[in-house]
C-alpha cells in the first residue's frame, strides 16, 4: 500500500489556487477531517498523508483539473 501526501497528490493544481485545507475521510473513525495541505508535526514529519482509496473534498474557487500522479 502506497501512502501519498496530499501536496504531491495535488501537485498538478496551480500553487496560485486559493485552497489550503482539504477534508479527508477516516474511516477508522467514520468522519471527516479537516487537514492542511503540506502542514508538518513539531518533529518536521508530514501530516497530510492520504491512503489509496482514501476519499477527499477540495473546495476550489475555480474549476481546473485534477492529474494524479502516475503509481510507480
Amino acid at each position: 500500500t502506497k501512502l501519498m501526501r496530499a501536496a504531491d497528490y495535488l501537485s498538478s493544481l496551480r500553487e496560485d489556487s486559493y485552497w489550503k485545507y482539504i477534508w479527508v475521510w477516516d474511516a477508522e473513525q467514520q468522519k471527516w477531517l479537516l487537514i492542511e495541505v503540506g502542514a508538518k508535526d513539531e518533529e518536521g514529519n508530514p501530516v497530510d498523508i492520504l491512503h489509496p482509496g482514501q476519499a477527499f473534498w477540495i473546495y476550489m474557487y475555480e474549476e481546473q483539473d485534477l492529474l494524479p500522479p502516475s503509481p510507480t
